[in-house]
């Protein structure tokens, strides 16, 4: 049997020409499935600002404490953002009320998870949020403007945790 010869003279047998149709089949349904995607992209997000919490456990942070709120006041309102002020012998619970979030204090001290709990459990933020962003001191010690991103990412990727947890 001769082979069959299409293309400058260079001989085509069975499995090539195979595996050729096989990938003009891939990119044919590649293509198609690009464009149900584009199509599906015009969706609008479900995640609203207003399923985000944010939420600062602080010890003696008065220095930076209201810088931190400031700068997620940016992304957030004021009745999203909970700062607990957790056994701090300075003014920090003073400095996080004077920017108008939810502040709770705890003397003596319980420890940072265990503010954590106290504060997601006082504020039912499970119940009330669909994210909770926990800020570590991180933020605070680095004069960091924070600002949240809310784009179609949170479909996009299907994020379906509690928790973002950050940390730079």
């Amino acid at each position: 049997m001769k082979p069959f010869t299409p293309l400058f003279g260079l001989p085509l047998g069975i499995s090539s020409t195979f595996w050729y149709l096989m990938g003009l089949m891939r990119f044919i349904s590649e293509r198609i499935s690009q464009l149900k995607d584009k199509k599906k992209q015009v969706k609008k997000n479900k995640y609203k600002k207003s399923d985000i919490a944010a939420v600062v456990a602080a010890y003696n942070e008065e220095l930076v404490i209201r810088k931190c709120v400031q700068s997620l006041r940016l992304s957030l309102s004021a009745r999203q953002i909970y700062v607990v002020s957790d056994g701090s012998t300075d003014k920090t619970y003073r400095r996080a009320r004077m920017e108008g979030v939810h502040v709770s204090k705890l003397l003596p001290g319980l420890g940072k998870a265990k503010a954590l709990v106290y504060t997601i459990s006082r504020y039912k933020l499970f119940e009330n949020y669909k994210f909770i962003f926990i800020l570590q001191k991180y933020f605070m010690s680095h004069s960091l403007n924070i600002t949240l991103v809310f784009n179609n990412e949170f479909s996009r990727n299907k994020i379906r945790s509690n928790f973002i947890f950050t940390r730079y």
